[in-house]
């Protein structure tokens, strides 16, 4: 079972790395877009990577 729980841990904290990642990558294409739809959708998707990150936290929580 230890290891069950190493291995979920290690994968929750490389989710985190990703949905950060993710965070930066939408939020800079919005930034430098000059498209109002294109910048407001990329937002868009970026808030949705910090609501992923949420989530992946609670679980990591209660591992």
């Amino acid at each position: 079972m230890k290891f069950i729980q190493e291995d979920l841990m290690k994968a929750a904290k490389a989710a985190l790395e990703m949905e950060d990642e993710g965070y930066k990558v939408y939020n800079d294409a919005a930034n430098r877009s000059k498209n109002i739809l294109g910048a407001t959708t990329l937002k868009s998707i970026a808030e949705k990577e910090l609501l992923h990150k949420k989530a992946i936290e609670n679980f990591y929580a209660f591992l």
